[in-house]
């Protein structure tokens, strides 16, 4: 997979790879990490459709087996593994979903601090 190259501040050529955004995404500069995250999944979109068909032939395969081990359904299957009731994941869908107050106020206080408008992807990994 390639992706376009980004400029930096000093007008450096900056090669664009996966692996490279883990080393990019904390840089200060954040014109810098946005353009890098742009190239990055720009280049991911290109394969929307290899990704969606592998998507799909993940689901047609987990509804086959879901059916020929007779369960009732693929999350119960998922599950099974590891002896864990569908109850206990969806308390941990529930809970989650009735407890994002804290992260959201995170967020807010991260993006004050940056002194953004919005508060972007890009920005989720850079130091204060």
């Amino acid at each position: 997979m390639t992706f376009d190259p980004i400029i930096d501040e000093n007008g450096d050529t900056i090669k664009v790879t996966d692996s490279g955004w883990n080393s990019w995404r904390v840089n200060k500069n954040r014109d810098i990490r946005e353009a890098y995250f742009k190239s990055l999944w720009s280049g991911y979109n290109n394969f929307g459709n290899t990704l969606a068909a592998l998507m799909t032939g993940n689901l047609k395969k987990d509804v086959y087996l879901t059916k020929a081990r007779k369960y009732d359904n693929a999350l119960q299957m998922k599950l099974s593994n590891n002896f864990i009731p569908e109850a206990v994941y969806f308390n941990l869908v529930e809970t989650t979903r009735a407890n994002t107050a804290p992260l959201h106020k995170y967020n807010e206080i991260r993006k004050r601090m940056l002194g953004v408008d919005h508060y972007r992807h890009w920005d989720y990994y850079v130091d204060l």
